[in-house]
């Protein structure tokens, strides 16, 4: 059994970006939160699925170039190699939970 709590980890950049809540062998497990006008650039995962299931806020995020809009409730799935560029277009912050499996170190490729 692993417990924990959100409060208890940090976001990597002060207040935004990615926060990891549990890692384990099959995934990762986090909150991402994307201020207004913030991005994360270009990248895929050369082995690692990523989902996202939004909590709260707009986010525009391109897969292979294509435009997806995530609103609260929404979940999208990108897999390995799938280019994804994530932007918050609007006036609130963008909060999601993410799931990455396999968990692998080193699987960004920012293209």
């Amino acid at each position: 059994m692993i417990k924990t709590s959100e409060d208890r980890h940090q976001y990597r950049f002060e207040d935004h970006g990615p926060k990891y809540l549990m890692r384990t062998e099959q995934y990762d497990l986090g909150v991402v939160v994307l201020k207004p006008n913030q991005e994360f650039k270009q990248h895929h995962h050369a082995h690692a699925s990523e989902t996202f299931y939004t909590l709260s806020g707009e986010i525009h995020m391109y897969v292979n170039d294509e435009l997806q809009v995530l609103k609260q409730g929404d979940i999208l799935k990108c897999d390995p190699k799938e280019n994804h560029y994530v932007v918050n277009k609007g006036t609130q912050d963008w909060k999601a939970v993410f799931i990455k499996s396999p968990p692998i170190d080193g699987d960004s490729v920012y293209t």
